[in-house]
Parts: structure tokens; sequence; C-alpha cells
């Protein structure tokens, strides 16, 4: 389904994947024709999202996840450390 502006121009399209129900929006990219987008994006999708942004999205979550846990064992040692001195 085409994604309509004022006077008729296509912005996107609206495209259904494999497995998901909800609807992909697709727009143009740099350089990259609508019909190229869709394609790039139906070959690439193997779920709701395209597989290049899905990969992006799990690796910066397991980031987030060891650095959240390096900060949670510095907090920890701080807070021994402040209350060893508090103690003393």
């Amino acid at each position: 389904m085409d994604i309509l502006g004022p006077y008729g121009y296509v912005y996107g399209k609206a495209i259904t994947v494999p497995k998901t129900q909800n609807p992909v929006f697709v727009s143009i990219g740099n350089k990259v024709s609508l019909d190229l987008a869709v394609e790039a994006v139906k070959a690439c999708s193997r779920y709701r999202i395209s597989e290049p942004i899905r990969q992006a999205d799990i690796y910066t979550r397991q980031i987030l996840s060891e650095k959240k846990t390096a900060l949670n064992k510095q907090n920890e040692l701080t807070d021994c450390a402040n209350h060893k001195n508090n103690t003393e």
C-alpha cells in the first residue's frame, strides 16, 4: 500500500513480511529507489524488523547489559569501601 503525501506524492510503502500481522513501513533512501528499498526489506526480513536493524538492536542491547553489569559491580565495590571506611 502506498503512503501518499499532498498532491499524490508517494513517500513510502506499507508492506507485509512473512510471520507478521502489522505492516512494515519503507521509505526511499539515499540514492535508493522505493522499489529497490522494498525489495531489500523483503529480502532481509525474517521478522517484522529487517535483519540489519534487528542485529544492530540485539548488539546494542548486549552492550548495554554488559555496561550495566560492570556499573553494578563498580557500585558494589564503592559501597563496600564506603562501609569499611565508616566502620573504622
